[in-house]
């Protein structure tokens, strides 16, 4: 578990291969995540982030408004929502359909 946050988002797993052939979920947005945190945490404690690749995409102050953003930006490609000052328990990919 992190200590940053709790996984909020995105309902079939998803993962990220490394080259070596190993599928790593969210690796590089959990990084960002994990680099962002203490800025994140005291700009925007309780609000959703959401994350894809290295770019704090957007801040949200609610789950469904950072879903939908998400959806129509990111189609089906991996991204990561999260509650800032929460953990992380998981990492999923919601696919609209």
């Amino acid at each position: 578990m992190r200590s940053c946050s709790s996984f909020v988002g995105i309902v079939e797993q998803v993962g990220i291969e490394d080259g070596l052939g190993d599928v790593r979920p969210l690796e590089l947005e959990l990084k960002t995540c994990d680099r962002e945190c203490a800025r994140l945490e005291n700009e925007h404690r309780g609000k959703f982030v959401l994350i894809r690749g290295e770019e704090i995409a957007a801040i949200f102050d609610d789950f469904q408004t950072a879903s939908g953003h998400a959806a129509r930006r990111f189609k089906q490609k991996p991204y990561l929502i999260h509650r800032i000052g929460t953990e992380i328990m998981g990492a999923f990919m919601l696919l609209d359909g």
